[in-house]
Formats: C-alpha cells, structure tokens, sequence
C-alpha cells in the first residue's frame, strides 16, 4: 500500500496562499561587507564633495551639510546611513 499524497486527484501538489518559502532576501535588511563597503565608498565621495563644494560659506551649517549630503543621497539612489556618515564626518 503506497503512502498518501497530499494534493488533488490529479497528483498536483496544491500549494497553499502564503505558504511558499521566502527565497529572496532583501538587501537592505541584511547589508552584507561588501555593501557596505560600497555604500561607504559612494557616501563618502559625496560627503567630499559637498565639502569641497561647500567652502567659505559662513551661514553653512552643519545641518545644511547633512541636509545637501542626503539630498545628494536621494539623487544619486545611494540610501543615506546615519552610521556611516558619522564614521566619515566624525
């Protein structure tokens, strides 16, 4: 006698809504050394060049930096962290 199968008469496997396993994982919930690398070498070009480009100045705030840079961020589809522009600017 043969084991059971669960699914219709067809021998298909039903498969129920929800029930599939998650195969992808995202990337911005598990960022990975080598991403993170990359988004500090990104963040960090764009930090020097608002710096750069922002000399002389001397209403330039330090909130208007972090303002330019995340704008700058936005632009360019890099995503903006908060670790990591403190690693560069601190």
């Amino acid at each position: 006698m043969s084991t059971p199968r669960q699914g219709n008469s067809s021998g298909k496997m039903l498969i129920l809504k929800g029930s599939l396993p998650l195969r992808h994982r995202s990337t911005q919930s598990d960022p990975g050394p080598r991403n993170r690398a990359w988004q500090t070498k990104q963040l960090e070009k764009i930090v020097l060049r608002i710096r750069d480009s922002a000399v002389g100045p001397a209403d330039y705030s330090t909130g208007d930096f972090v303002e330019d840079v995340k704008r700058a961020c936005a632009r360019e589809a890099i995503p903006f962290d908060n670790d990591i522009f403190n690693e560069l600017v601190g």
